[in-house]
Parts: C-alpha cells; structure tokens; sequence
C-alpha cells in the first residue's frame, strides 16, 4: 500500500504539482524510486480538456478558493502545525488535499488516499528537509532558480495542439486565476521558492543515502522516512483539520 502510495504521489506531482502547483516538485530520486516498485500500479491516463474536464476543474479550483478565504477570515489560527520542523498551514493542507482529489477523479482512479495519509505525506516532506539540513546537506539559492528555470522552460516547450497539454495548461492558468498573481509573481513567489528548495534537500539526502555503500539504498531512505513519521507523530497529538465549517 506505501509502495502504491508512493507511485500515485509522483504522478500527482507529475500530472499537476510539479507542472502546475509547482509545490512538491518531484525529485529524480522519488520517480526512480517509484519505477522500481510499480508492477501492479497502472500509469494513469492522457488528460484530455474536454467540457467535462474543464468544469471538473473550475469546481476544484473555485472550492479551494473559497475554503481558503473562509479560512484566512474566521479561523481561529491558520496553522495546522507550526514546529521548529514542520510548518503546515491550513490554507496549504486544503491546496494539497484538493488538488490530489483533482488528480484522482481526472484519472478515474478508485483508492484515493484517506485524509491522514495526505497529511503524513506532508509532514513527511518538511522532516526529511529538515533532516538534510540539520545533517549538513546544502541547497544554494542558485540551485533553486536554476531548477525553477528549467521548469519554466518545459511549460513554454509544452505543445498547445496536444488535448493533454491543453489540460495542464488550463489548470496553469486556473491555479495564476485563485492567487491573482501574474505569471512573474508566481514563479517569483515565496511559496514556489521554499517548495522547491524542500524539494532539492530530499533530493539530496536521498542521493546521499543510495551511494552509501553501508547503507540499503532506498530501503534506508525508506526506514529513514518512516522513523523521523513515528518519532514526530509520537511525541505529539495532531489530528486531520475537520474542513466542514469553511465548506
């Protein structure tokens, strides 16, 4: 089920975050990772626009747009978790939850996650760039843009005739449509600058984790992730937000 977990996270990345959201962006340690273990996982569709698919997004991106509102003007904090490690806000769990529901229901696919593995999913990420961190991995500033850039470049390589391109380039201009940012200010945001960078430490502790001969190669990157889950999990109470008063 983790495995299965794993493999339908990088495709959700794939079909949205790292080509839409920008958030999360998928490493290439992850998607090789995923390769490996995915006899049984079937690749999801081409996601064609169609009318269907174009409203299927409006009410996913509308829905975000107003919990989130909803949030900023009557919660009474906006975080879900606020620690020295992990940092995860309301407004961003509702973001990841509804566009992995998005990805979901555009691919057909039937065992959606439960809404406390979307959560440990998150928390995950934010223990392991800790972890790269505080273990002396580093991430320069240059090395951010220059991965930003490159994203950059293969959404303006994208071919606007192919269905499945449309798709992803109308989900583009919906996510700039809820921030009311342009284009430059969204590339150029805080948000889309710390996710990349989380997402270069992972990068980096798992490429140090495999080429460390005593080590298990993924299987320690694994047991590593799983352990930092527990530790933090244990020493804390966090429940999954119930959403039904910003509906």
């Amino acid at each position: 089920m983790k495995k299965r977990n794993d493999r339908l996270r990088i495709m959700m990345m794939l079909a949205l975050t790292a080509l839409v959201m920008m958030l999360n962006a998928c490493s290439d340690t992850k998607l090789e990772s995923a390769s490996a273990t995915n006899g049984d996982i079937a690749i999801p569709k081409a996601i064609h626009l169609t009318e269907e698919t174009r409203q299927l997004i409006d009410n996913t991106f509308e829905s975000t747009r107003k919990m989130q509102e909803q949030i900023r003007n009557h919660a009474e904090s906006t975080w879900l978790i606020h620690t020295e490690e992990v940092q995860i806000s309301l407004e961003e769990y509702v973001m990841a939850k509804n566009n992995k529901a998005l990805i979901w229901a555009l691919n057909e696919l039937e065992e959606k996650p439960s809404d406390d593995e979307q959560l440990q999913e998150m928390i995950a990420d934010r223990l392991l760039a800790s972890h790269a961190k505080q273990s002396g991995i580093e991430v320069t500033p240059d090395e951010v843009h220059e991965a930003l850039d490159q994203q950059r470049t293969m959404l303006r390589a994208v071919d606007v005739t192919d269905p499945n391109h449309q798709a992803i380039l109308y989900i583009m201009e919906q996510r700039l449509l809820m921030t009311g940012l342009s284009e430059e200010e969204f590339w150029n945001s805080e948000e889309v600058y710390n996710s990349y960078e989380q997402s270069l430490y992972i990068t980096k502790l798992s490429q140090q984790i495999r080429s460390d001969g005593n080590l298990k190669g993924m299987n320690s990157y694994d047991e590593l992730r799983d352990q930092l889950l527990t530790d933090f999990m244990n020493s804390r109470t966090i429940e999954v937000p119930d959403l039904s008063e910003f509906v």
